[in-house]
């Protein structure tokens, strides 16, 4: 008996996404991933790209004082409606501030674990100067992979799902000035 197996790459695919300016109105509104999209705001720079699949708002003061984005008077409101914290930061003239929408989940994992410990001599039996004569020993053990998950309980990161829309709101302080900014970004199936 034949069995032949047949793998068609694609046919049920994964869908990819664009995502679009809503507000403000601008022209063109869609981001993508070779072209950064410019909004010129009050005090700051906004450039806008698609990578990765993700939304980056790089956030540039191209004036001559420090910017600071409050971080604990902004947010990001995510497509289910819940408000998302925003750190505050420092924006020196000439550099910027990096957002990324949805938040990129940190991924620790090591390709072995390290083994301390001691031995009562004999041959072999440890790691390590010393290992193996009644001394410390250390090593890495690559047989025996270390995985590690951070957990935040749905507070800091979440997924963009469907077409659906997010929210930016963001206040800068300059100078002694306050200036509020809101830019909202639609996510959207191409084929």
């Amino acid at each position: 008996m034949t069995v032949v197996v047949v793998v068609v790459a694609g046919l049920a695919g994964c869908a990819r996404y664009e995502y679009d300016v809503i507000k403000p109105v601008i022209s063109p509104g869609r981001v993508g991933e070779k072209d950064d999209v410019v909004i010129d705001g009050e005090v700051v720079r906004y450039r806008i790209r698609t990578v990765d699949g993700r939304l980056v708002v790089r956030v540039f003061n191209s004036g001559t004082e420090n910017v600071e984005l409050v971080g604990v008077r902004s947010t990001v409101v995510d497509p289910t409606g819940q408000s998302r914290a925003i750190r505050s930061q420092l924006i020196p003239p000439g550099a910027f501030a990096k957002l990324i929408l949805p938040p990129v989940r940190p991924e620790f994992v090591s390709d072995g674990g390290v083994r301390l410990g001691t031995s009562s001599g004999g041959d072999g039996g440890g790691y390590g100067p010393g290992a193996g004569r009644g001394e410390f020993g250390y090593g890495v053990e690559p047989d025996r992979p270390r995985e590690f998950r951070l957990r935040d309980g749905g507070e800091v990161y979440w997924d963009w799902k469907g077409e659906t829309e997010a929210r930016v709101i963001l206040l800068l302080k300059v100078g002694g000035r306050e200036v509020g900014q809101e830019l909202i970004f639609g996510r959207r199936r191409v084929q």
